[in-house]
């Protein structure tokens, strides 16, 4: 079964050709081609003023320029609106809480993992999780890398195995050529 259709002018490229009826009844048909689409409304198109208004951000108080198009309007970016939803005001101590105690932790163990010595990513652990009490203190941060942060997580590497190799570490020094390595120490 074909469609019927019925012959029309195109109006960029005055041609004829034969569009189906109902495309005509939906309002289309009006073009032979979809470059000729373009070229009308290139042509033919509205430059619509887009108006900015200058808001305040209700999180840090900055002036930001808001198009009516991209949502209410009440945060110059997403960092604030998210900040805004965890609750923390500007200046909160704990809004930079990871990035200092990381820096912390490099200080105080190095950027390292305690446990293998690896160097290209490494991540700070709570021994003991400051939702069970535990606090920011440098002796209950540990630098692990991600395979001994996700041991100590799983249950394999325990908080006494890191103050084991802290204190090995503490009494003798670890040095990368040592035959007595963390993973040895743990092992005994």
């Amino acid at each position: 079964m074909s469609r019927k259709t019925t012959f029309k002018k195109c109006l960029e490229c005055n041609k004829t050709f034969y569009p189906a009826i109902s495309e005509i009844k939906r309002g289309n048909g009006k073009f032979c081609s979809l470059s000729c689409v373009c070229h009308y409304r290139n042509k033919h198109y509205i430059i619509r003023n887009i108006k900015t208004t200058l808001k305040t951000c209700n999180f840090c108080g900055k002036r930001f320029e808001h198009r009516p198009y991209k949502g209410e309007g009440r945060f110059c970016s997403q960092v604030c609106l998210h900040n805004f939803q965890r609750g923390q005001n500007p200046g909160h101590p704990n809004q930079n809480i990871r990035r200092k105690l990381k820096e912390i932790a490099f200080i105080k163990y190095g950027n390292i993992c305690e446990v293998c010595s690896y160097a290209l990513a490494v991540d700070v652990h709570h021994l003991v999780p400051r939702a069970l009490g535990g606090n920011d203190s440098p002796n209950n941060l540990a630098v692990l890398c991600p395979n001994h942060h996700r041991e100590i997580h799983i249950g394999i590497l325990t908080k006494e195995d890191i103050r084991k190799i802290r204190q090995h570490v503490e009494m003798e020094g670890y040095e990368p050529s040592s035959k007595i390595t963390p993973q040895k120490l743990l092992q005994a």
